[in-house]
């Protein structure tokens, strides 16, 4: 395996431009800001779009404060623009706007960006004219709590290639630079809508259709908690979707904002590749790992990467400890189907929370690193970091016993230690709470899922020591 290990911020690879006349189809976006520490009427905001280099030439892009109906136009003024590494997708810009913003009085706010079109041959709406609409995304400014707030900020790029026929595990992971809990759900992507009669910005792209609506075994979903979206697509070319990404205030359990990121996904005919996933080197296997450390005391993760037969892969990792706390990966080893790294954080004192620290590590897959573009599926690592309940700090978690899965009808929980369980949620593939039991603090219990739909679910057991199990779980 050709090995190459990119980490913290990817951008630092990126070639940059200057601001050319001639303008692009857009991909996705999404506007993230933070609420000035002085002043604290003022946003400053960040607007991403990516966009074609070969499309046609584009209008200035519109933003919208939420203050006001009149949108803003940004120019050469606000935006800088660089290239998306072509070993990630070939001919895209990425233009990163930069905007500031002064708001009369304390409230939430939508904000929202409109550019002119998106690009043309997307495979999951348009009906063949995709280019015909225009691209818009959103995010809730929440100006009403006692300190400045900043919205949730995405660790990978917005722009990825899968192989088609297989199950990929694609992480949107965010972070939140305040600690707030995060929670993910998948949305309709939506055009601008001048002069609409209901007076509203934006709606949903017409004919749009999930892809799990299109053949038999297509499958799409988001784990709720994590962000990794599962895809099992043989609709092949691009298809655009859209994630909304809530932040909720940990103390007071309030939801403060949401930021939208509308992304693509490039749907490769390339049946040699599996999609397998980074793993975690050692008895944790499961597609998502999740480690308990104390703050000021090192932690160490082995990851191991395979590359299928004849392939050559490349190994990136990001994540919020690695570009702002100080971690590190090193590459422990390499050779023609395998790559191993190891992550090694020692958490500052001050990094204890209650929202996990997600680290990405995304595996993509080339049969000619010089001119192909791979193929990608990550596995995302959560580290907890409490002192409280902290567990063995060089471990991962032992985990929760679920049988049998898949299943028919009923499944079967046993916990691991003797905390005991006081409730369970389950999600379906959307993020929608679909079954809530409470329990009596019993370490084991059964779910009749007969009345339910067949398909992949989400489950969340809650123990009685506050920790939180959360996993897969399929009826058939």
């Amino acid at each position: 395996m050709n090995t190459r290990l990119l980490y913290a911020l990817l951008g630092v690879n990126l070639l940059f431009l200057p601001h050319l006349a001639s303008a692009t189809h857009v991909r996705g976006g999404e506007i993230i800001y933070r609420q000035d520490s002085l002043d604290p009427f003022t946003v400053h905001f960040e607007i991403i779009v990516y966009r074609d280099q070969n499309g046609i030439d584009l209008k200035d892009l519109t933003f919208y404060s939420g203050d006001t109906s009149a949108g803003i136009l940004l120019g050469d003024d606000q935006v800088t623009v660089t290239t998306y590494p072509q070993a990630f997708l070939p001919d895209t810009d990425r233009w990163f706007y930069q905007y500031s913003h002064t708001y009369d009085k304390p409230g939430k706010y939508l904000a929202a960006t409109v550019v002119q079109n998106r690009n043309r041959g997307v495979s999951n709406f348009g009906s063949g004219a995709s280019d015909m609409y225009s691209f818009y995304v959103e995010t809730q400014v929440d100006l009403t709590g006692p300190t400045p707030n900043t919205s949730p900020r995405f660790a990978m790029p917005l722009l990825t290639q899968i192989a088609g026929g297989f199950e990929s595990t694609y992480a949107l992971t965010a972070y939140d630079p305040d600690g707030d809990s995060l929670s993910y759900r998948l949305v309709l992507p939506r055009y601008f809508e001048e002069n609409s009669v209901d007076g509203s910005l934006a709606k949903p792209l017409p004919n749009y259709f999930f892809t799990n609506s299109t053949a038999e075994g297509d499958t799409i979903w988001i784990e709720p908690v994590t962000g990794v979206l599962h895809v099992t697509n043989t609709l092949f070319g691009e298809s655009t979707y859209a994630v909304e990404v809530s932040e909720w205030d940990t103390a007071t359990k309030r939801r403060k904002g949401y930021v939208v990121r509308d992304f693509q996904l490039l749907i490769e005919d390339r049946p040699a590749v599996s999609n397998e996933p980074p793993r975690v080197k050692g008895p944790v296997t499961d597609w998502n790992a999740e480690f308990w450390v104390s703050p000021e005391r090192p932690l160490e993760i082995s990851i191991v990467a395979a590359a299928t037969v004849g392939e050559s892969a490349t190994l990136f990792v990001d994540g919020e400890p690695l570009r702002l706390l100080g971690a590190a990966v090193e590459v422990e080893h390499e050779s023609a189907d395998t790559a191993w790294v190891t992550f090694r954080w020692t958490p500052p004192a001050g990094a204890a929370r209650s929202q996990p620290y997600d680290v990405v590590f995304r595996k993509n897959e080339y049969k000619d690193l010089s001119t192909a573009v791979g193929t990608a599926s990550d596995l995302v690592v959560r580290i907890h970091v409490d002192r409280a309940t902290a567990l063995d700090d060089r471990t991962a978690r032992p985990f929760l016993k679920v049988y049998p899965n898949p299943t028919a009808d009923v499944v079967r929980f046993e916990l691991p230690d003797l905390t005991g369980a006081t409730r369970f949620y389950l999600y379906n593939a959307t993020g929608q709470l679909v079954y809530l039991r409470p329990l009596n603090h019993t370490p084991s219990f059964a779910v009749d899922l007969r009345t339910l739909p067949t398909g992949a679910y989400l489950y969340r057991v809650q123990t009685t020591s506050g920790q939180i199990w959360n996993g897969r779980l399929v009826r058939q």
